[in-house]
């Protein structure tokens, strides 16, 4: 048995004999969520390269597998994103029945999982383009729905996804003509400039960001929120298999200025651009643009902090991004609308659902005592040499933070109905779990950290 078979073979497989069931909703969602958490636990606690113990039973749970001359290999170092990955869906699946959600996403997320870990392990690393692609393509029946016309924003999602494609393979094409011979510094320096443009589109890099907002407003923000909070720490986790599987490119010194640079123009823009914004989806839009800022940042430090920094960021920015979502969600199902205005006075009947937000938007903000600040402040003693960026960092946290001061004034105006609580009790121990786990990393970083060091050994993936 292989660790690409269970975590990549067995979820796809899975993908589709619950689309054939989906339609017996409480049968599909009880196996897909012991699935995801089964392999979410399994790569949590199991080491790979080693013995599995079924009982009496003791299986050789090996790296590699390989199909139609390719390979696929997962060791030790992929084992937090595959936790990462296969305990949010977990979270989401459970999230997926009490927000009734269409039957559809528990096997097609499965399958977009199945296809970005195989974009993670496969080599020539180059072929994970096609893979994601693919979960690009799949994720489609998600977003649209019967009897809608299909908005802008999916078709520039769709169009920046698959530009991304050809990028990234005439980089490969140029770099296998080279690959013996690194003297031709023209052809290097342009397989560089496509690999940027491809993981550009890839990521929605400023200025290639714009299509986020729209797709956030035109989509069911649930699907949303799974989809962009997957979608991204996927690719760069692949970006970072492309830098280092090229030497060239590892050792080249603008690695870290263009990633630095990027992630500072997310986070600026992406905070002045929600700070201005009525459209609650659109909010949603700018934060995961500025989230996804912060990892481009977190990685551009390129050692052993970016790398515990990073893996820090992706749990906190899931559970921010989850718990905007599913609140959005749940207002749009109470039919509340999407303008801030509509929201005024709204604490007293939807206080759960309200609490969440706003917590989550101060969290992305980086207000002590919740989950990102720590993120935050050990990014910037790490440029103190650097206060440029610090200062444009800074104005993008100050803007996302007068939004969200802005979000709980609107939601704290008084209103004419008495305190209630509308969220059903699922929904009530959803928001509740998830705002004070946000304040549980943000007050204990350090034994967040140690629990994900002490079951996982690392090899750094940024030497």
């Amino acid at each position: 048995m292989s660790a690409p078979m269970v975590f990549i073979i067995l979820p796809f497989v899975a993908s589709i004999v619950f689309w054939f069931i989906q339609q017996k909703r409480k049968l599909t969602i009880i196996s897909a969520t012991g699935l995801s958490l089964l392999l979410g636990l399994t790569a949590l606690f199991q080491k790979i390269d080693s013995a599995l113990r079924i009982g009496p039973l003791a299986i050789n749970f090996q790296s590699t597998m390989t199909i139609l001359g390719r390979s696929f290999i997962l060791d030790n170092a992929d084992r937090i994103f595959l936790a990462f990955v296969f305990l949010s869906l977990f979270f989401w699946f459970i999230g997926a029945n009490i927000f009734q959600t269409s039957t559809k996403f528990l096997p097609l997320s499965l399958a977009i999982v199945s296809l970005l870990t195989a974009g993670l392990a496969v080599e020539p690393f180059l072929y994970s383009a096609i893979l994601v692609e693919l979960a690009v393509i799949i994720s489609l029946p998600l977003l649209i729905r019967r009897g809608s016309p299909v908005g802008k924003g999916l078709l520039r999602y769709l169009v920046f996804q698959s530009l991304a494609l050809p990028m990234i393979m005439l980089a490969g094409w140029i770099l296998s003509g080279v690959q013996t011979n690194y003297s031709d510094m023209n052809q290097l320096y342009i397989a560089a400039l496509l690999l940027g443009l491809g993981f550009a589109f890839w990521l929605g890099i400023f200025p290639f960001h714009m299509w986020i907002p729209e797709f956030c407003s035109e989509n069911d923000p649930y699907i949303n929120g799974f989809i962009l909070s997957i979608f991204p720490v996927s690719v760069i986790l692949i970006m970072m298999n492309y830098i280092n599987g090229l030497s060239w490119l590892n050792d080249a010194t603008f690695i870290s200025p263009a990633l630095s640079v990027c992630g500072t123009l997310m986070v600026v823009t992406g905070g002045i651009w929600a700070a201005v914004q009525i459209d609650i989806r659109r909010i949603f839009g700018y934060a995961v643009i500025i989230e996804t800022g912060f990892m481009l940042l977190c990685i551009s430090l390129r050692n052993e902090l970016g790398t515990q920094l990073f893996y820090y960021t992706i749990f906190t920015r899931a559970l921010e991004l989850g718990l905007i979502s599913m609140a959005i969600a749940y207002f749009q199902k109470s039919e509340l609308g999407t303008d801030i205005a509509e929201y005024s006075g709204k604490l007293k009947g939807h206080p759960m659902s309200s609490i969440a937000l706003v917590v989550a938007l101060f969290s992305c903000a980086g207000i002590p005592l919740l989950a990102s600040f720590p993120t935050r402040t050990a990014l910037f003693s790490h440029f103190s040499e650097n206060p440029g960026t610090i200062l444009w960092v800074l104005i993008g946290m100050a803007a996302l933070l007068v939004l969200a001061c802005n979000v709980l004034r609107i939601l704290l105006k008084n209103g004419n109905s008495n305190w209630r609580i509308s969220e059903t009790t699922p929904q009530t121990i959803l928001f509740i779990l998830g705002v004070l786990t946000l304040f549980f990393i943000g007050m204990f970083p350090s034994l967040f950290l140690e629990v994900i060091w002490s079951k996982i050994s690392i090899v750094l993936i940024m030497q």
